[in-house]
């Protein structure tokens, strides 16, 4: 058998087909639509604003910095020449998220030869709720997602066709996806087993020692174009150098460029000793899994008889996926499961969380050690792959009806598809009444601001609407806002040293302490300070008591309290300072 016929494999021939296409044109357009009605309209909660921001001025967000999105981000809005930039960005995340579950779909459905199993698979992948809510406002990961899907084909091509071309894509584009966020080397252990060749042919002595020859030429050239991907982290060193209006980390020298990249920010725990019980962190990976189909049945933090049905339901159809998948094409089968469990439960181990912040006794002050929000964005990858083989799952059944009943088969595609869209639609749309709170909080914060004050921001939620307000439109640029969780850090201390001129020191002296020296040199420039009138959490705990919960790192009780004190007309209060 000679080369050229070993790689026309019947796997190899069905690429050809234009099923693929067609299961990306459905899903893409499909996908558009349910997150354009879903879409955030404006500012988030979390991190949203500060990327936003990042995107809007070519800044720094905190570690690992993601330069490949801020300039992807920043000129996606510059292609939309009058769109506020936080708009633009979350417009970005969606099409991103419609792009890349449109290629997983087309990944499936080349592979199985089923323009069917793909086009659902895909819409499935899309409306589970942490790759949902990921689509609907601006965030990282939904670029990231992307990548994992071009590395999945990638490697997919370059194991069918043994094509050094498509090995060299494959890794050019996992170490690109790096300089967006590196929770995109989750795909690697999935994309090694779909670039492991389909079979091996039989070479002459002659023949073998070429093929070393070309292997070493092959890794050489990986390695040149893993490192030209790399560069792009450069953008981080470069921007620096300038200090842009959002500059966390100041990646200006070695060793700051050193600790972004690593997320020297937030401490190195590595995975041992264990933040919490490993029962605990597997009971929040199951948490997390339940929420992905039908947490708009009860959303709610807790989980319910109801929705723990539904999603026993759900999990059933997942493993007729499964199976569906393995007696058709066991390669990608094997791949899909191999990214379902490296992320979720190889997550899990790897990132070491501590407990989740509604795991276990259900209300904030039982003592544990808790994350400061919920983590189910970091494992959408793993619950990504749980959408592809739900989908499959549905494809499978309704095969049963494919030859006798055609029409009854089609209803049950359709139903199934549409199933977790329905049920997840009411906790992940981002159009509700509350839709408008962020920036409406961060705006009444700095109108009621007096001239020249500092405000101390106590969490992300506090910190980062008012940065977005403040750096991308301009309002009150006089209020100097200063976050208190960044005191930890002495870039964030030499930074507002250069910019504000407050003197904190070299060493940490704890936040009582921190809080204190704010105080005392804002008194020395007659700067009045005040923080948010529910920083001490007594609020948040009240609300937490009565059953509500955070969810998808939505922040349930604090739109509550931020609407109730808008309503009551209360913000912010004074805690000391000038006049």
């Amino acid at each position: 058998m000679t080369d050229d016929r070993w790689r026309m494999t019947e796997s190899t021939r069905r690429l050809a087909v234009p099923d693929g296409r067609r299961a990306a044109v459905v899903i893409f357009i499909v996908l558009s639509a349910i997150y354009a009605l879903t879409l955030a309209p404006g500012l988030t909660w979390w991190d949203a604003g500060e990327l936003a921001l990042a995107a809007d001025g070519f800044g720094i967000p905190h570690p690992p910095g993601t330069p490949l999105f801020v300039a992807l981000a920043r000129s996606w809005h510059l292609l939309m020449p009058g769109v506020p930039t936080v708009l633009a960005t979350n417009v970005l995340s969606a099409v991103a998220s419609a792009a890349a579950c449109a290629l997983l779909g087309a990944w499936l459905a080349w592979s199985l030869g089923d323009a069917r199993a793909g086009m659902v698979a895909g819409i499935a992948t899309g409306a589970m709720t942490s790759v949902w809510r990921n689509a609907t406002e601006t965030e990282v990961y939904a670029l990231v997602l992307l990548a994992v899907a071009l590395v999945l084909v990638a490697a997919d091509a370059a194991g069918r066709s043994r094509d050094a071309r498509w090995r060299l894509l494959a890794v050019y584009t996992l170490a690109l996806g790096y300089t967006l966020h590196p929770g995109v080397l989750v795909v690697t252990p999935a994309a090694l087993v779909l670039a492991w060749p389909v079979a091996r042919p039989a070479l002459p002595h002659a023949g073998a020692t070429r093929a070393r020859t070309a292997w070493w030429r092959e890794a050489l050239a990986a390695a040149a174009l893993a490192l030209l991907a790399l560069t792009a982290l450069a953008m981080l060193w470069l921007r620096a150098r300038h200090d842009p209006w959002l500059n966390q980390g100041n990646p200006a020298s070695l060793g700051a460029f050193g600790d972004v990249v690593a997320r020297a920010q937030y401490g190195g725990g590595g995975v041992w000793p264990r933040q919490s019980a490993w029962w605990a962190q597997l009971g929040m990976v199951v948490q997390y899994l339940d929420w992905q189909f039908a947490l708009g049945a009860s959303p709610g933090t807790v989980p319910t008889w109801p929705r723990a049905l539904l999603s026993v339901l759900f999990l059933a159809v997942l493993g007729a996926g499964a199976r569906w998948h393995w007696r058709r094409d066991r390669r990608t089968a094997v791949a899909a499961g191999t990214l379902l469990a490296v992320g979720t439960l190889g997550a899990a181990f790897v990132l070491n969380f501590r407990t989740g912040w509604s795991f276990s006794l259900g209300h904030l002050l039982d003592g544990a050690v808790r994350e400061a929000r919920e983590r189910d964005y970091f494992f959408s990858f793993g619950f990504a792959a749980c959408g592809l083989w739900y989908g499959l799952g549905v494809r499978a059944l309704a095969s049963r009806f494919d030859a006798s009943r055609v029409r009854l088969g089609r209803a049950l595609l359709v139903a199934g598809v549409l199933a977790p869209v329905l049920l997840n639609w009411r906790a992940t749309t981002r159009r509700g009444a509350d839709a408008a709170l962020p920036r409406e909080f961060a705006a009444r914060v700095l109108r009621d601001l007096p001239p020249n004050a500092v405000f101390v921001a106590t969490g992300d939620n506090e910190l980062y609407p008012l940065w977005y307000v403040q750096g991308a439109e301009g309002l009150r640029p006089d209020v100097l806002v200063v976050a208190e969780p960044l005191l930890t850090t002495a870039w964030y201390r030499a930074e507002l040293a250069r910019r504000s001129g407050f003197l904190f020191g070299d060493a940490w002296r704890g936040a009582s302490q921190m809080r204190a020296l704010v105080v005392a040199q804002a008194a020395e420039r007659g700067r009045p300070v005040y923080e948010a009138v529910y920083a001490d959490g007594h609020v948040l705990a009240r609300l937490w008591s009565r059953g509500s919960g955070l969810v998808g790192g939505h922040a349930e009780p604090f739109s509550r309290v931020v609407a109730a004190l808008l309503l009551e007309d209360r913000v912010v209060r004074a805690v000391g300072g000038g006049q």
